[in-house]
């Protein structure tokens, strides 16, 4: 039992050093949240990307859109929106030759007049009803409604009919363009693709009470946004299958077991706040969610905010893609399936589990690079998180990232190597979307 609080400790400390050299390697000394940045507080020119985020939320958790799906999703708007705005402001650097397979996007002609977010919206608009072309009509019929009244509203601001008119062509040529980079993904090939489990001492198991079939199985083989390849931060084997008692293996389903078995108040709490199941915004969609919470409370001005926006939605896109190229790749038993097998058989765990393999956790590697990302973005700012009621207060988010992880374990759903571990596996991803992408 040392060697395996030894290792788990050793596991904790790495993640909390990581976390600290990562928020010292960005520039957190000229946060985005400086003055420059924030909008008066008489105005509200970030209302447009608000209202293309609570959109997409929304249909999000109405469509009962999985993770990856999502993640993909707000990857594209993020991407799209951003692009809109900064082909008006020529101070602002596009992401074309930085993010995989984006070679090149059409330019405004810059003796004409155009209209920043009458652009950004009608590319939004083109790209996401290409996005949702599969989805109910319903969602089709949101998207044209906000895109209209986006447009009426830059009308009624004054901005006259023949720059509107312009700024509308031009944002379907770049929306088009935008739609074919992302029909190249290989989402069309990948998306629920047929799958059979390996079988075998060890390897994922469906889990009660549905015995869904694997989630997303290929979702690793999709185009990664910044990453050179799917692979490019697996974390390596987790500790070995074993049987025996004094195994890790077996001690860490222990831990699992007893701290749902012992689970306290707050504990519960913690578990219930982060589980994002389905017919929820989902863990990419609370992450986006922080953000959208960040740009309302400060005012964030409409160029920094789409900046992070962007940055944010592609960091939870390739997290997904790494995340489930792990899954797949290892394999390994969720706790509720060896916990029944080899300690309670009648155990169950307080979140239900759900229907992919247990390495490494999702919640964690998508909320390691939200940490590393927003750090940089915002600073050690203090966060309180008004996407469920009662709403959770942090520190930094940091803090508020090791908590999500933790949840996991709390719910009984994870390992704690797996969290971890995936933590900073998410952390490698933040740094390099950081470090990668050049907005200025």
């Amino acid at each position: 039992m040392n060697t395996n609080k030894t290792y788990l400790f050793k596991l904790i400390g790495l993640f909390i050093l990581s976390t600290f050299l990562a928020s010292c390697s960005m520039d957190n000394n000229n946060p985005m949240l400086s003055e420059e940045n924030l909008a008066p507080s008489s105005t509200r020119d970030n209302k447009a990307i608000l209202q293309w985020i609570d959109l997409l939320l929304s249909a999000v958790k109405d469509n009962l859109i999985s993770p990856p799906v999502a993640s993909r999703i707000f990857a594209y708007a993020g991407v799209t929106f951003y692009e809109g705005i900064s082909a008006n402001h020529f101070e602002m650097q596009s992401l074309e030759g930085q993010l995989n397979g984006l070679t090149r996007l059409p330019k405004v002609n810059r003796r004409q007049n155009y209209d920043s977010i009458t652009i950004a919206s009608t590319a939004e608009k083109v790209v996401m009803m290409n996005i949702f072309t599969n989805y109910p009509q319903t969602t089709k019929d949101k998207i044209i409604q906000l895109w209209q009244s986006q447009i009426d509203e830059r009308q009624l601001h004054g901005i006259p009919l023949s720059v509107i008119t312009l700024s509308k062509s031009f944002g379907e040529v770049l929306g088009n363009a935008i739609s074919i980079w992302a029909n190249n993904d290989r989402y069309n090939i990948y998306n629920n693709c047929s799958y059979v489990p390996p079988t075998g001492n060890g390897f994922w198991e469906p889990t009660p009470p549905s015995y869904a079939n694997a989630l997303q199985p290929c979702w690793g083989k999709l185009r990664p946004f910044v990453m050179s390849s799917s692979d490019e931060f697996d974390p390596g084997a987790p500790p070995p299958y074993s049987e025996n008692p004094n195994s890790m293996m077996y001690k860490e389903a222990y831990e699992v077991y007893e701290t749902v078995n012992n689970i306290t108040p707050e504990q519960k709490t913690i578990a219930t706040f982060w589980s994002d199941e389905s017919g929820t915004i989902t863990p990419p969609g609370h992450s986006i969610s922080i953000l959208k919470q960040i740009i309302e409370q400060y005012n964030l001005a409409l160029i920094p905010s789409s900046r992070a926006f962007a940055r944010l939605s592609i960091g939870l896109a390739d997290a997904f893609i790494s995340v489930w190229n792990t899954k797949y790749k290892y394999n390994i038993i969720r706790p509720e399936t060896y916990i029944n097998k080899f300690i309670d058989p009648n155990w169950k765990p307080i979140l239900v589990t759900p229907p992919f393999p247990e390495y490494t956790s999702g919640h964690s590697v998508q909320s390691g690079a939200m940490a590393v990302i927003m750090t940089a973005m915002f600073g050690n700012i203090e966060i309180t998180d008004n996407t469920y009621q009662p709403p959770r207060s942090f520190n930094s988010f940091h803090e508020l990232t090791y908590e999500t992880a933790l949840s996991r374990l709390y719910g009984g759903i994870h390992y704690r190597t797996c969290i971890i571990l995936g933590l900073e596996q998410g952390r490698k991803i933040g740094l390099k979307v950081m470090r990668s992408i050049k907005m200025i």
